[in-house]
């Protein structure tokens, strides 16, 4: 018998063809080649034993300043969104705010305690919400699936807002920028602000596209695949990132319009 499945439902219990493929095909050689090429390109700029270190020092920081990080990010809300299922906040967060949720995203108003808990912390904050029986009972099947998305366009809204509030001075103020560029959505690449201000790439207009497209591509190639592995939902890894993408440049067009209109 097959594994989890009755006899007369795995084709007679007869035993499933398998297909033989070679072991070094042209993808194998390809592959090959790229990876070979990105390590020449590297090796030749900062020498063989630099970039050996580098690499090991970023693996390392990641580890400790950002793996460890999220850790914390998810356990906290997990409990967060438990707290507030207990207690009925969830269902007073759906009533209120359907009217809102459901024109703007197609979701419940159940949705609103994930964007809170994203905006508040990272985008893995959301996944907790995934496995929350008084949480899902408010989603339809194929509604689940885009928590994915609806986390990383608010994820570090928090801690990138204030951070680019902190780059407003005298000669130029970025309040309504920034403010301006959470309508759009919400972050920057925010590394790169104070030196494209310093030497005047930048202005108030660039910071606010910057906030508007920054967030949302937040975690792009990285978090998708972990994320909806954590749904179940791996087959649709490459329409999660497609919409994160398309999602951020509109971001950006949004953020550049209400700057010219409001700004």
């Amino acid at each position: 018998m097959s594994f989890g499945v009755k006899r007369d439902q795995s084709d007679g219990g007869r035993e499933p063809s398998r297909l033989i493929v070679k072991a070094v095909t042209t993808e194998t050689l390809v592959t090959l080649a790229v990876v070979a090429g990105i390590f020449a390109v590297f090796i030749w700029k900062m020498g063989l034993a630099f970039t050996f270190k580098t690499a090991m020092g970023t693996a390392h920081d990641l580890i400790l300043n950002t793996v460890l990080f999220l850790m914390g990010v998810i356990v906290l809300a997990g409990a967060f969104t438990s707290l507030m299922s207990e207690f009925g906040l969830v269902a007073v967060a759906n009533r209120v705010l359907s009217p809102l949720m459901k024109p703007l995203f197609g979701l419940p108003g159940a949705a609103s305690i994930g964007v809170v808990t994203t905006y508040l912390s990272d985008n893995p904050a959301i996944m907790p919400l995934g496995s929350d029986k008084g949480f899902l009972k408010y989603f339809k099947k194929w509604q689940v699936t885009t928590l994915v998305n609806l986390g990383t366009v608010f994820g570090m809204g928090l801690i990138v807002t204030t951070f680019m509030l902190a780059q407003s001075s005298q000669g130029q103020p970025l309040g309504r920028a920034v403010l301006l560029g959470n309508l759009g959505s919400v972050g920057a690449a925010v590394a790169l602000v104070p030196q494209f201000l310093e030497s005047g790439i930048i202005d108030a207009k660039g910071v606010c596209v910057f906030t508007a497209i920054g967030i949302c591509q937040a975690g792009f190639l990285s978090v998708h695949v972990g994320m909806m592995d954590g749904l179940r939902e791996r087959d649709l890894t490459s329409v999660a990132i497609a919409t994160h993408f398309i999602g951020a440049l509109c971001a950006g067009v949004i953020g550049h319009v209400l700057f010219l209109v409001f700004g």
